[in-house]
């Protein structure tokens, strides 16, 4: 009971204690496991259900994130000329 409790206290968020108990089986009994996975679920953008989420993770050994990869500006900047094309844009040829 106290190990369910604990798991309670790890997961900020409002979950039962059969939840609890899941989580706990999943992980074989082991805290470390479960602080771990739930630090991991910090840095997921969107979670609709934490304790699913937290046993899939125990259960497929999710790793941490390598940091926060955003594709949309990788790629090679264009040169421009500013004085060349505001004289283009003015028509000042």
């Amino acid at each position: 009971m106290d190990d369910i409790n604990l798991v309670k206290e790890i997961i900020h968020e409002p979950i039962t204690d059969v939840e609890a108990l899941k989580i706990l089986i999943s992980a074989k009994g082991d805290i470390n496991i479960v602080k771990e996975k739930y630090s991991y679920s910090m840095a997921v953008p969107k979670i609709g259900n934490m304790v699913g989420w937290i046993i899939d993770a125990i259960k497929n050994d999710y790793k941490s994130p390598k940091g926060k990869v955003n594709k949309f500006n990788e790629y090679e900047q264009r040169e421009y000329d500013f004085k060349e094309l505001e004289k283009k844009l003015l028509g000042w040829k």
